[in-house]
């Protein structure tokens, strides 16, 4: 167990082990730093530079048991500009349960968090720290994907959903745990996060795909405890190589389509990836590939919103029917569907490579 003097929130974290038993931490000592930016629309958004130190419960909504329900050292205190109690601070990685108010109300009734001492206990100072000082090291033991026996669980799983196992290990260094003390790798196929040369962490996926009524059914990912997932986005280094990069929904959908695709690794696209993607694809095309449902989200209403003005004719709303069965498209077929959608918005796909000048640096022909 740690130490009580080892945590940013002593009395939040005794709370926390009271009612859930196990609490494990990420971010240890950090200080959460948060303002409000205007975004181009001269609207107010919460930038997130740093969380801060977070404890990690199983969620008790979902019947969780690999500690996705996240809650930040700051919950209950009281918000230093509109006197709120921060009662926002809490996250279910598994299934975003706490988008539901009732479960908001029942969390904060768990943690009694309305009886005055906990917005008025004293927060042990914390620091920052860099992304170059935030290493997280890929889960041990772990063989990559093409050094596993033909007939191994993990490579029969990704074959089932019309992948190939040598080309996702050799590629893409896609690999299986299969011992771990981190329930999050236990038994998991391991997807390390690269982004600008740098591993910067890892996602997990099921051995098994799941069905329902004989349909494959999207894996479900889990993320490294302590990664910073709304900052980064999958396969961004071979994306931005490209003359039109393809915004899909998560890593099986990037394997599918090819080394132009991409995916934000946070379960909802933030602000972060948002400028991401506006900054680095200014001078090509962008393509969102997602499921109609998706597009309703508000997240993705709100970065479509953004990227227009900036990308104009550049950028293509691509939408795939929900009757479809996930994850069984055809790479030709879904390209072919890209290029003919996107025309009718007069937008001009090409799966060429972007060239580079004499610096390096890349270029797009138009």
């Amino acid at each position: 167990m740690t130490a009580m003097l080892d945590v940013l929130n002593p009395n939040l974290y005794r709370r926390l082990l009271r009612r859930f038993g196990e609490v494990r931490i990420t971010h240890p000592g950090e200080k959460r730093v948060a303002r409000m930016v205007r975004n181009l629309e001269d609207e107010l958004r919460l930038y997130v530079r740093q969380h801060g130190e977070t404890y990690r419960v199983c969620c008790p909504f979902c019947k969780d048991s690999f500690f996705q329900l996240t809650i930040n050292h700051m919950y209950g205190q009281r918000d230093s500009d509109s006197g709120r109690q921060l009662l926002n601070l809490a996250f279910c990685h598994s299934n975003n349960c706490l988008a539901v108010y009732a479960n908001r109300v029942k969390l904060a009734d768990m943690l009694s968090a309305h009886d005055g001492w906990l917005e008025d206990v004293r927060i042990l100072p914390g620091k920052l720290v860099s992304d170059e000082e935030r290493k997280i090291e890929l889960p041990r033991p772990m063989t990559r994907l093409d050094k596993l026996p033909a007939r191994h669980p993990a490579r029969k799983g990704l074959v089932e959903r019309g992948l190939d196992p040598d080309r996702l290990g050799k590629a893409y260094k896609v690999s299986y745990c299969a011992e771990n003390d981190e329930p999050v790798a236990r038994d998991r196929i391991i997807i390390p996060i690269v982004m600008r040369g740098q591993l910067r962490g890892w996602q997990s996926m099921p051995v098994r795909a799941g069905s329902i009524g004989g349909r494959i059914i999207p894996s479900r990912y889990l993320s490294a405890p302590g990664m910073e997932s709304a900052k980064l986005l999958y396969n961004f280094d071979r994306a931005r190589q490209y003359q039109t990069a393809v915004l899909v929904k998560g890593p099986a959908d990037v394997w599918t389509f090819g080394p132009m695709a991409l995916c934000a690794v946070s379960s909802r696209v933030s602000e972060y990836q948002e400028q991401t993607l506006r900054s680095v694809f200014r001078e090509a095309t962008l393509v969102l590939l997602l499921y109609e449902m998706v597009f309703s989200r508000p997240d993705v209403r709100r970065l479509v919103s953004e990227l227009r003005p900036s990308l104009r004719f550049r950028l293509a709303v691509v939408r795939l029917p929900e009757s479809d069965p996930a994850g069984q498209y055809n790479r030709a077929v879904l390209r072919e569907h890209v290029v003919k959608e996107a025309a009718k918005q007069g937008v001009r796909v090409c799966y060429d490579k972007r060239e580079q000048n004499g610096s390096g640096r890349l270029i797009t022909f138009s």
